[in-house]
């Protein structure tokens, strides 16, 4: 299998296509992905995961990349990092199918390039926070091998057509948390829940799948969400 994989690099200085790296403390025998939210980098997620998650998870790789800067409808064409563009949060609005393809084919070639360090896929974790989230579930079920979980908090199913003609087998059983706040005016709770069962439609039911609404919590991070990651990857990355 070759192992060269040129869409990410790594780095400290900031801009786009950068991966932001926490080294494991002990053995790597795992690696946890994550994708931030629009707007954000990967660089802004990695001190959280330090300081309220890594003591849990000595033996795994934590990787955050950074999404390309491109002009988001949403918010008046405004350039931003982002994974893809947003025309609207609605059920029905129109979706990058495109930008949400070449999202998710990118994390593949990262994920081949850590089972290529010899990590299995068995053991690789992919999550995100809002339309990373919904990168990392596109990204999972469209993947031609297992994984280990996926972890969503603030995420939806994206491009939900497409979807349903392309997800493989692989990973409709694979664990999955979904986090999100009861408050998000940004990607309602509504809009989620209906995420919700249409990927247990899309999955047959996935008794690994996992929804936990966040009394009170809009869109962002809080204390029981951090929990209830911090319980998924402690338990599924063991």
């Amino acid at each position: 299998m070759g192992c060269m994989f040129s869409f990410f690099k790594t780095g400290g200085g900031g801009g786009e296509d950068e991966l932001h790296i926490l080294a494991p403390t002990a053995e790597h025998t795992a690696t946890l992905i994550w994708l931030h939210g629009l707007g954000d980098t990967g660089a802004s997620w990695l001190e959280l995961f330090r300081t309220q998650l890594a003591d849990r998870l000595p033996h795994v790789k934590c990787i955050f990349p950074t999404a390309p800067v491109r002009p988001i409808t949403i918010n008046g064409g405004m350039a931003m990092n982002a994974w893809f563009d947003i025309f609207g949060m609605s059920p029905n609005s129109q979706e990058d199918s495109t930008a949400i393809r070449a999202s998710a084919a990118n994390l593949h070639k990262l994920i081949r390039s850590e089972i290529c360090e010899t990590v299995p896929s068995e053991r690789i974790v992919i999550g995100g926070f809002s339309q990373g989230a919904a990168i990392a579930l596109y990204s999972a079920l469209t993947f031609s091998e297992r994984l280990c979980g996926v972890a969503m908090m603030s995420g939806y199913v994206p491009d939900r057509q497409q979807l349903l003609s392309s997800a493989t087998e692989h990973n409709k059983l694979t664990p999955t948390l979904m986090v999100h706040g009861e408050a998000d005016n940004t990607v309602p709770c509504e809009f989620a829940r209906m995420s919700h069962q249409l990927l247990r439609q899309l999955t047959n039911n996935n008794p690994n799948l996992v929804w936990k609404p966040i009394a009170g919590m809009g869109h962002e991070t809080s204390p029981p969400a951090v929990a209830e990651l911090r319980s998924f990857l402690a338990d599924v990355l063991q």
